[in-house]
């Protein structure tokens, strides 16, 4: 699906792999061995970046597996995004299936976006996602939400199985908020559930960080009800801030590395903050 959407982000993505490399051996306090590959050398599994998640018992004897991640498509790739890229990676090469989904009805829903500028955002940020990994693009189900025939067809079954209540319990929404806010959980868990209409005979991983756990405890509790599985969850470490106070996030720029800035900008920030 969207594989125009995929050829155009890995046209994006070719002139910039040699960019990551320079950019990232200024950045960090290693430098990237030209000869290597960035996924064997840093092998993120052996440094424990996981610190928890659900239902990974069901993890332990499958072959088959599906590997569910996400992302706004308005966000700006930095670096703490690269350990979901190595990460899909990963498990890509241990031939798990990848499903990447761009929460499309976040950004319009709760923020009113232009959907055509969240195309180009899109677009750039998973150029960077492939340019960052060994992914094979050509390998990978792309899912964005709110524009899948098949994930608004799921939402409206989930919407059948909830109640407001049910909702505030979970995602402790107030009066003040509006419904837009309040039905977009339903197309993100749509968008995992997805995944088993798919290759309904794989096992589901949901990688994601604490701040997803509702979305995913939403999800797990809620799929039986329509017939379907309940994925599992492995959480994720979050990069720190170049302060180490904090976690690298779109929400404070000053404090977080991007891959498209200049190697002198990101000096300067480094240089102000210590």
């Amino acid at each position: 699906m969207n594989r125009e959407f995929l050829e155009e982000i890995q046209g994006a993505a070719t002139y910039e792999r040699e960019e990551i490399d320079k950019r990232l051996s200024g950045i960090l306090l290693y430098p990237l061995p030209p000869s290597e590959k960035f996924i064997d050398y840093y092998n993120l599994f052996e440094k424990k970046i996981f610190y928890g998640g659900r239902g990974l018992e069901q993890m332990a004897s499958t072959d088959k597996l599906s590997f569910i991640t996400g992302f706004k498509p308005d966000a700006r790739f930095h670096l703490g995004h690269i350990t979901f890229s190595q990460q899909a990676s990963s498990f890509q090469k241990n031939r798990a299936n990848i499903f990447l989904i761009l929460a499309y009805s976040e950004s319009i829903l709760r923020k009113n976006a232009n959907p055509i500028k969240l195309d180009e955002s899109a677009t750039n940020f998973l150029s960077y996602f492939y340019a960052s990994s060994d992914l094979d693009m050509k390998r990978i189900y792309l899912i964005k939400d709110i524009a899948e025939k098949e994930v608004t067809n799921k939402a409206l079954l989930l919407s059948r199985e909830c109640t407001l209540n049910y909702l505030n319990r979970i995602f402790g929404f107030s009066d003040k908020d509006n419904l837009s806010k309040i039905i977009f959980p339903l197309f993100i868990s749509s968008s995992y559930l997805l995944a088993q209409n798919i290759e309904p005979k794989n096992e589901n991983l949901i990688l994601g960080t604490l701040s997803h756990d509702p979305l995913i405890t939403f999800t797990r509790e809620i799929a039986p009800k329509i017939d379907h599985k309940k994925p599992s969850a492995l959480y994720s470490k979050c990069m720190p801030d170049i302060s180490g106070k904090g976690l690298m996030t779109n929400k404070t720029p000053e404090k977080t590395i991007y891959l498209d800035e200049e190697i002198e900008y990101i000096n300067y920030k480094l240089s102000v903050t210590h």
